[in-house]
């Protein structure tokens, strides 16, 4: 049959959908974006614009599997548009399949040699891996295919040069940098770069002023506008644990659930920057231990017994309900790793020291490894970095909220020790960095697992590793 434009308006959504749904993602308002883009994708399922965008929706939200889902039907839709090529990258890339990422992105760049997007994540995560070399020779074939000299490839070329202790060479090209030429993917980058590079140069004034700019940076964008309710929702929700658990402490004795069965993994938690990515590294690199990290099993145990926002409603939780949840979390646990019967699994994630009161319910044996700094070193040390934002990460852009955040986690893991009798190591980032052996053979002590010599040379471990997931990718090597 002939196509008449009676026949397209059928077939399509109105330029009037398509438009709305764009204006709401690029104003960050990503509930809005996400029903419009389902409601068109039910629609005309064929149209692949609207899965673009919800793929991006779902990725800025943090339903990672989701965005690759859409991102792969846009691609399937249309092989030969280089953007949704690059969509499914990134998607891949927060999901942490690495290797698809990158084939995505130089699939990309195949199909559009010119797309500068491609190009900038592609040197993103060769850098976040930690591979300088491979970056290097990105950065030139990029400027031999895109047209002048972007802004972004002089800031990654810089960040190389800084990775690798070319201290001059990285400082002229930061000198290069026109600020108002970086896209928005890589401006607040830049400005954490500069603070790194000042700082190490002691010129602390100009550091903090360039972290003021990477954070100022970071609340203009898409990103932390899309998720500023979210965190401040965060924010209060665990404000209110600290409350209610202060306020159970005064009425009730300690209340503890009876021993189960012993499964589960031990907790390396504390608040970020406190050092747990190098407990991480160490302890990985022992025999016998697998340490899983940051994935979020806790939180998913928690969203099958409906989110327990309240602390009576997690010490009271029925133990049919609760060995489905505990059930959920093995599976779960089962899909990061295949290690034999004899090895000690971590689950490694900081801010599970927020769901304590869970975790002590599920585990009632569990054993905490609790990594600790300066307060000070580590309320700056988060305020100087570039985290991936969530509704927690995004508590991290002020200083004061920062302040705030440590209070209310230190007081929550404190009265839940208290409360639950949790069984804890604490482990000072400073004793580990002063007295390495002495500090790591305490916490193998608590493991109940001895000393390896392998474990002085964990810097192999961190290069091996695909990605740290973390800030500290650069650092434990």
């Amino acid at each position: 049959m002939k196509a008449t434009k009676e026949n397209l308006k059928v077939n399509n959504p109105s330029q009037q959908q398509l438009s709305s749904l764009l204006e709401h993602f690029q104003n960050g308002q990503f509930n809005d974006a996400e029903k419009l883009a389902v409601s068109i994708t039910n629609e005309f399922p064929k149209h692949q614009f609207a899965w673009k965008v919800l793929g991006a929706v779902l990725g800025a939200t943090g339903r990672k599997s989701e965005a690759v889902d859409a991102n792969q039907t846009a691609v399937a839709l249309s092989p030969q548009d280089a953007a949704a090529r690059n969509n499914l990258g990134i998607s891949l890339h927060e999901l942490g399949r690495l290797d698809e990422a990158e084939a995505s992105y130089r699939q990309a760049i195949a199909l559009k040699p010119d797309l500068a997007e491609a190009h900038i994540n592609l040197c993103d995560l060769l850098q976040v891996t930690n591979k300088i070399d491979k970056l290097l020779l990105a950065l030139g074939e990029a400027r031999s295919k895109i047209f002048g000299i972007k802004a972004d490839f002089l800031y990654f070329e810089a960040l190389a040069y800084f990775r690798t202790e070319r201290y001059a060479e990285a400082g002229a090209l930061l000198d290069q940098i026109t600020e108002d030429e970086l896209s928005e993917t890589s401006r607040a980058s830049y400005y954490k770069l500069v603070g790194d590079f000042r700082h190490r140069n002691r010129d602390y004034d100009a550091a903090f002023s360039a972290y003021e700019d990477s954070n100022r940076t970071v609340k203009a964008g898409r990103e932390f506008l899309g998720l500023e309710i979210a965190a401040g929702q965060y924010f209060e929700l665990h404000k209110n644990t600290a409350l209610q658990l202060e306020q159970l402490s005064m009425e009730s004795p300690r209340f503890k659930r009876p021993y189960q069965d012993g499964r589960g993994p031990s907790f390396l938690v504390g608040f970020p920057r406190s050092g747990t990515t190098l407990l991480d590294t160490i302890l990985r690199t022992h025999s016998r231990i697998t340490v899983i990290e940051e994935q979020p099993m806790v939180q998913k145990m928690s969203e099958t017994l409906g989110g327990l926002r309240d602390v009576s409603a997690a010490e009271t939780v029925d133990s049919d309900r609760l060995n489905v949840a505990l059930d959920f979390y093995l599976k779960e646990l089962s899909r990061h790793t295949l290690v034999p019967e004899e090895s000690l699994v971590i689950d490694k994630f900081p801010l599970n020291l927020l769901r304590a009161p869970l975790i002590s319910q599920a585990f009632p044996e569990a054993k905490f490894i609790l990594a600790l700094r300066h307060p000070l070193d580590c309320i700056l040390s988060c305020w100087m970095q570039n985290f991936r934002l969530n509704a927690a990460m995004a508590n991290m852009v002020d200083l004061d909220r920062i302040v705030d955040f440590y209070c209310v986690a230190m007081k929550i893991f404190k009265l839940s020790q208290e409360r639950y009798g949790l069984n804890v190591h604490r482990i000072r980032y400073e004793g580990l960095i002063e007295d390495f052996e002495t500090a790591t053979t305490s916490v193998l002590e608590f493991l109940g697992l001895e000393w390896e010599r392998a474990l002085l040379n964990y810097q192999a471990t961190a290069l091996v590793r695909p990605e740290i997931n973390t800030p500290s990718h650069s650092q434990v090597i």
